[in-house]
């Protein structure tokens, strides 16, 4: 069922995000060592189907996962305004999670993310 593929994702995606969560919060790190993180995550989003019910959006799975994600894509888009493919990567991210999860469920991200996008167009001026 339902909570059997939610404890298979978050299987899946708890190393990849352990390691993204360490990369990006470290210095060294550069947009070529981060973003493959980043494909992968959008590579399981992308062909994950998942039914949503309604109103539960707090616990759709893919809604928990860019929920718990979304401090480290805001550290990424900060540390790297100007890169071009960084805010592409995380821009298809959120397009596969909108598409997989549908978008009655993803809508109260929706209001964040165009927050965000406005501020890192502040910050870089690119489109």
């Amino acid at each position: 069922g339902e909570a059997t593929l939610t404890a298979f994702l978050q299987r899946l995606v708890t190393p990849i995000g352990n390691r993204l969560a360490t990369l990006v919060n470290s210095p060294s790190a550069t947009p070529r060592t981060i973003l493959p993180d980043v494909q992968r995550l959008t590579v399981i989003v992308q062909h994950l189907k998942m039914n949503s019910r309604g109103d539960e959006t707090d616990s759709h799975p893919i809604v928990q996962l860019m929920q718990s994600l979304w401090v480290y894509l805001e550290t990424l888009i900060a540390r790297f305004p100007n890169d071009v493919n960084t805010a592409e990567q995380i821009c298809r991210l959120h397009k596969h999670a909108l598409r997989s999860s549908g978008a009655r469920v993803y809508a109260p991200l929706v209001q964040k993310l165009m927050m965000h996008l406005v501020e890192g167009y502040n910050l870089s001026h690119q489109s």
